[in-house]
């Protein structure tokens, strides 16, 4: 009779078995622990390149921002001013003024770019006031990205001092490239028009015209406007429109500037559909965050809009409103007569990158303190809002060397490559940034 049990050579067969199947199953998992790792470390250098990029895309949007509003003593009337020290300084032993806001030094290390690029900017409170001129330079060393920030002239913040060594820190670490390439606008025929729809040429405005509202603890009123041609406002459309018929705040009874709060505003938005007479009736366009758009147009002011509408005291704009008035989170454009006595109508280019997606209408706004404020005749012609496309701009694929001056003054964009190594994993990010305020004629 046998005994229970398991005998030798069954043992031996069973271990082996279970040796094999243990082999098996711990490579395998050594196998999906590497890719694990792998991929993490991917994960995280894609992190890494992503979040400095973003940060580099918000510094660099807002080059060049120049102009601003500024409360007089009293505290009561803003006027808008510009910040000449935007512009970068003149490099020594150069005769020709530097009117950009940036300057780029392209650095090969190792074969690959680390890039310094240094850019200008103007800081504003809440209430669109200027603060500070500030410095913002990016730069690669040692494979490491570092960001640094100075004051120019105004306030210190808490990230950008008077001292810039006490405000430079490390973004990022074990960067392997970090690329920047001026880029220019290419022919205006390669984007995308958004206005006018119809046929492209026809546009027309409608006045908003509204009683007294209470906006930042003061009364706005908003003046109708008169669109030559349509004195009867049965919202005609063309291939050219003359406002007139401008309010002023001018204080009659005291002849003089106003001291209240009280404004009155005039100002219309534009439509490309005949028979619109109501300003909530405009044409809304669709602006997507990222994009970057045109206004383009023709405007000319007869000789007594040059003492009516000046820089310091007026306001001249042009920007995008939601059918509610209200801002669309893109700061307006200015558009005062030029200082010369040239006649004719003046061309306007001017760009903008959205914040967020967002529905607006086009809207030109005026505000004049001068006592002969109906004398006023302005002409707008050609108008229409543009998308532009990214393959827009020609990049200046250089490597080595400072950009010059001449070429500075064209470039509307940025195209940024940053490339990130986390535990010999790579990964890389690319991105866009139009700098619509770039140059002297920028934002004005």
């Amino acid at each position: 009779m046998r005994k229970s049990g398991f005998t030798l050579m069954e043992l031996m067969v069973y271990i082996a078995i279970v040796g094999i199947v243990v082999l098996v199953a711990g490579q395998a998992f050594s196998d999906s622990t590497k890719f694990r790792v792998r991929t993490q470390n991917m994960l995280k250098a894609g992190e890494i390149a992503s979040t400095a990029g973003t940060l580099v895309q918000e510094d660099v949007s807002q080059m060049g921002a120049k102009s601003y509003v500024e409360k007089n003593s009293d505290g009561t009337f803003k006027k808008f001013e510009v910040a000449n020290d935007i512009y970068m300084p003149v490099p020594e032993g150069s005769t020709e003024d530097d009117k950009t806001s940036f300057s780029l030094n392209r650095v090969v290390s190792d074969g690959k770019r680390m890039d310094n690029l240094v850019i200008r900017r103007v800081r504003y409170n809440s209430a669109g006031e200027w603060t500070a001129t500030e410095e913002i330079s990016w730069y690669g060393k040692d494979q490491n990205l570092y960001r640094s920030c100075k004051v120019v002239r105004g306030a210190e913040s808490e990230e950008c001092k008077a001292d810039e060594a006490g405000s430079t820190v490390m973004v990022a670490e074990g960067v392997k490239q970090f690329k920047v390439m001026p880029g220019v606008p290419s022919d205006i025929n390669s984007s995308s028009q958004i206005f006018p729809r119809a046929d492209g040429v026809n546009f027309g405005f409608v006045s908003r015209f509204a009683t007294s509202e209470m906006k930042d603890g003061r009364s706005i009123a908003y003046s109708r406007v008169i669109m030559e041609g349509d004195e009867d406002l049965q919202g005609k459309v063309g291939t050219m429109a003359t406002l007139y018929g401008f309010d002023s705040n001018y204080d009659f009874d005291k002849e003089a500037l106003p001291t209240g709060a009280d404004r009155t505003i005039s100002q219309v938005y534009a439509t490309d559909e005949t028979g619109k007479t109501q300003w909530t009736d405009c044409t809304v366009m669709d602006f997507k965050t990222n994009n970057e758009y045109m206004i383009k147009f023709m405007i000319g002011y007869n000789e007594a809009s040059r003492s009516i509408f000046v820089p310091g005291r007026d306001h001249a704009a042009v920007g995008i409103r939601k059918t509610d008035g209200s801002s669309a989170g893109v700061e307006d454009f200015l558009i005062f007569p030029p200082e010369d006595e040239s006649g004719g109508l003046i061309s306007q280019k001017l760009y903008f990158v959205p914040k967020e997606n967002v529905s607006a209408c086009l809207a030109f706004t005026f505000a004049s303190f001068a006592p002969q404020g109906r004398d006023a005749r302005v002409t707008v012609s050609e108008l229409s809002v543009h998308k532009v496309r990214n393959f827009n701009y020609q990049y200046d694929e250089s490597a080595t060397g400072s950009v010059e001056i001449n070429a500075k003054k064209l470039v509307k964009a940025f195209k940024v490559e940053i490339e990130v190594e986390k535990n010999k994993e790579l990964a890389k990010t690319s991105l866009i940034v139009p700098v619509p305020s770039s140059g002297a004629e920028g934002a004005l």
